[in-house]
């Protein structure tokens, strides 16, 4: 198995800075799937990974300001998909340093 490292980013942008980032990566992903001559594997892995790095920045900002919650809220996601009949392939991993 080979793990796969994404950083969270050292920024302290407002709420509305999030929101447009969000905005702008989702609409670059969408883009990567509407091509219109073929569907590039790599312009999608790209976008994906800049809307997951966007992501991880809304998370840690969360935790940052509400200690824990994120833990707690990810716990009671697990679960809420085990409930409703999710099989999971695999995990990914999260480490705190």
């Amino acid at each position: 198995m080979h793990d796969i490292k994404l950083p969270v980013l050292e920024k302290n942008d407002r709420w509305s800075e999030h929101v447009l980032k969000l905005t702008e990566e989702y609409n670059e992903l969408l883009c990567a799937f509407l091509k219109e001559d073929s569907i590039r594997f790599e312009d999608v892995i790209e976008e994906t990974l800049d809307l997951i790095q966007v992501c991880i920045g809304i998370l840690d900002k969360l935790d940052t300001d509400r200690p824990g919650i994120v833990r707690l809220s990810a716990m009671k996601h697990i679960e809420k998909l085990h409930s409703r009949g999710w099989k999971f392939k695999k995990w990914l991993y999260i480490n705190e340093d």
